[in-house]
């Protein structure tokens, strides 16, 4: 008994070390927050299953992050005690991004499928280098802004197109999506 204490407190520790990192990310505590758990991974349809749903008010359009405030996806479809969270790499889903770095770069991000996720409309002003960090806008009032998105990977060059595009490595592995939370602005 005392060894299974034991393992218990090892997981209410990580527990409460995470939500602690939650209450970290409410900037001007302007969101709600929901701590979730994933129930079901699909990477053929871009999509996961969490643990709570409209008996527990999670919103349908939430954002979903990690607890390092990396955008995960989206409440596509609110069940009474679980949810639907399309992933930003479902084809369904695009959205505006931004860079961090001193050159402001804009573009639009969209799924790709298979877990994969692209950059357009960017400028050919624009100087768009691989691992420039995005994150989200509030241009297309999708997601809050500011939410770490990923990093431009591989850049598509061109002459004859108006603007750039490259691919986005994603800041999160399906693999690692376990604990979650759900975010909502306060009105």
């Amino acid at each position: 008994d005392v060894a299974k204490y034991g393992f218990l407190k090892v997981i209410l520790k990580k527990e409460n070390d995470e939500l602690r990192k939650a209450l970290a990310l409410q900037p001007g505590k302007e969101f709600h927050l929901w701590f979730v758990r994933t129930l079901a991974k699909d990477p053929l349809q871009d999509t996961i299953l969490i643990d709570q749903g409209a008996n527990q008010k999670i919103p349908l359009g939430a954002a979903v992050t990690t607890t390092e405030k990396v955008l995960v996806g989206r409440v596509k479809e609110v069940f009474p005690d679980f949810a639907r969270v399309e992933l930003l790499s479902n084809p369904n889903l695009s959205f505006d991004v931004k860079s961090t770095g001193s050159e402001q770069i804009t573009g639009l991000a969209k799924g790709q499928g298979s877990l994969k996720a692209s950059l357009g409309l960017v400028t050919q002003d624009k100087k768009l280098e691989v691992g420039i960090p995005l994150i989200t806008s509030r241009l297309g009032k999708i997601f809050p802004d500011g939410l770490l998105v990923g990093e431009v990977g591989q850049v598509n060059l061109s002459d004859v197109k108006p603007f750039q595009s490259a691919e986005i490595r994603l800041g999160f592995s399906i693999k690692d999506l376990d604990r979650l939370f759900v975010l909502w602005p306060k009105e």
